[in-house]
């Protein structure tokens, strides 16, 4: 359930007091207005704080004041335990979502284990997000560069310590079908692929249906550095005084495909001391990986993340830190 539909039932009923006779309401006191109605509705729609602070400034004693400054101290209180303050979140906040192959939005923060489902009709997929709260930083769309071109989305994500980023996390995904799968292969993958069978890299892995190639170092740059959606990112991170540190100590890759030239890429990177993130980040890899298939395919049953809410599930040993 989305933030637009947590008050269903005073909505309903402010409506139809909107409605009765004149005779049938008890004073004015308790009809909610036209206006304010549209406006609080236009607030909880948005869903930040800057929303939220707007409608109670203009109404500081309406009959949806109590549930605004609720809904802030929600958003402040998840961006607390992200890492964030409540500023920096109303900052990100101001940035645009540019995809509509997401229903999630900047400065969002979804606290996983669980899944976030993405993509449009015909080429939805689910990403499954490891443990801790993680901060939405951006979301754009792109083409991939084959011949047949599709329509790809990238989606950052952010983990952060004391107002400090921590790791990152990058999903790129085709987020409509492959006009031709038969003009669309990913050359990366190819590349990964041979090197596995090459002995050059032990992570590297195939299935029948689809094929997955893992790859593990610790250099920051690369395509994805000069991207769009890499300098998007960084604006987002600039506009909330954040640094991009200049080295990782840890990032991985994978990469998965299938016959239909269906895509997603995910990438990790721990930033922190040389070797300190790596028995961690490798414990990671092993319990994500099989669950990032599943996902690829369609098949997880994990829990549908909402944004800005604890997750509960916190009995499963899926997704180490």
């Amino acid at each position: 359930m989305r933030r637009a539909q947590l008050i269903p039932m005073l909505v309903s009923l402010c409506l139809l007091a909107t409605t009765a006779p004149a005779h049938s309401q008890a004073s004015a006191n308790t009809v909610c207005d036209a206006t304010e109605l549209e406006f609080w509705r236009s607030s909880d729609r948005i869903g930040t704080v800057a929303s939220y602070q707007a409608y109670t400034d203009a109404y500081p004693r309406g009959r949806f004041t109590a549930l605004a400054q609720a809904a802030i101290d929600k958003i402040i209180g998840a961006g607390s335990k992200a890492g964030l303050a409540g500023t920096a979140l109303a900052e990100l906040a101001r940035r645009p979502t540019n995809t509509g192959a997401v229903t999630l939005r900047v400065g969002e923060v979804y606290f996983g284990p669980g899944q976030l489902t993405v993509g449009w009709i015909g080429a939805k997929t689910q990403l499954v997000l490891p443990r801790g709260g993680w901060v939405v930083l951006s979301a754009g769309d792109h083409d991939s560069p084959h011949r047949a071109s599709m329509r790809m989305t990238t989606l950052y994500l952010g983990r952060f310590e004391r107002g400090q980023l921590i790791a990152l996390l990058r999903y790129t995904f085709n987020s409509r079908p492959a006009r031709d799968p038969r003009e669309s292969r990913w050359d990366e993958v190819d590349a990964c692929l041979r090197a596995a069978q090459d002995g050059g890299n032990p992570w590297s892995a195939r299935r029948q249906s689809s094929h997955q190639c893992n790859m593990t170092g610790a250099a920051v740059t690369g395509a994805a550095a000069s991207a769009p959606q890499w300098a998007a990112m960084r604006a987002a991170l600039d506009a909330i005084a954040v640094p991009l540190p200049a080295q990782a100590s840890e990032r991985l890759r994978l990469l998965h495909t299938d016959p239909r030239a269906n895509y997603l890429e995910i990438e990790r990177i721990d930033f922190g001391a040389a070797g300190a993130a790596a028995p961690r980040l490798q414990a990671w890899t092993r319990e994500y990986t099989g669950l990032a298939l599943l996902g690829f395919d369609r098949q997880l049953n994990l829990r549908e993340l909402e944004p800005n809410m604890l997750n509960a599930q916190t009995d499963t040993s899926m997704l180490v830190e």
